[in-house]
C-alpha cells in the first residue's frame, strides 16, 4: 500500500529538521513537546501493527522504557521499515480479510485488515499536522510539506 510508504516519507521529511533541543521545548499542544508527539506516534505504530501481527499489547509502548530525544527518530524510521517490511508482504486479497484484537483496556474487536492500515497511517498523519503546527510555534524555519500529492510528485 503506497500509503504505508508516504507514512515513512512524510516521517522522515518532519524528523530531518528537528534538533535534540526542539523536541523537548515545552509546548501547548495535545502533548507536552514534539518529543512526546513523536512517541505518540510511534505509540500508535507499533500498537497497531502488533495487532495485525496477531500480538495484542497490554499497555503503550514508550511507558515500558525511558525514551530519550535524541533516538525518536530511530525509533519511527525502524517502526516505518517494519510497516513497510509487513505490508510488501500483503496482497489484496489479505488486505480485505478481517482479524480480530483486544485493546488496551481489554475490549475485542474484528476489523478489516486494509481499514486498520488506513487508520494507522491516517492517524499519524493527523499528529504530524500537530507537529507542523508546534514547529511553527518555536520558531523552526523551512519547513517542508508532507501533502501526499508532494510524495507522489516525487516518486
Amino acid at each position: 500500500m503506497d500509503y504505508v510508504a508516504y507514512n515513512r516519507w512524510a516521517n522522515q521529511r518532519l524528523l530531518e529538521p528537528s534538533q535534540e533541543d526542539d523536541l523537548i521545548l515545552p509546548i501547548q499542544s495535545s502533548f507536552p513537546s514534539l518529543a512526546q508527539t513523536w512517541l505518540h506516534i510511534w505509540d500508535a505504530e507499533v500498537l497497531w501493527l502488533s495487532r495485525l501481527s496477531g500480538i495484542s499489547l497490554a499497555s503503550l509502548p514508550s511507558k515500558s522504557k525511558n525514551f530519550q530525544a535524541d533516538n525518536i527518530a530511530q525509533l519511527i524510521a525502524d517502526q516505518d521499515q517494519k510497516w513497510l517490511d509487513w505490508i510488501t508482504e500483503k496482497d489484496d486479497a489479505m488486505l480485505s480479510k478481517n482479524y480480530k484484537y483486544t485493546t488496551i483496556t481489554g475490549k475485542e474487536y474484528e476489523q478489516v485488515i486494509w481499514e486498520t492500515v488506513l487508520h494507522c497511517m491516517n492517524h499519524s498523519t493527523y499528529h504530524r499536522g500537530q507537529v507542523v503546527t508546534i514547529m511553527h510555534q518555536i520558531g523552526l524555519k523551512n519547513i517542508v510539506p508532507t501533502d501526499f500529492v508532494f510524495y507522489k510528485r516525487s516518486t
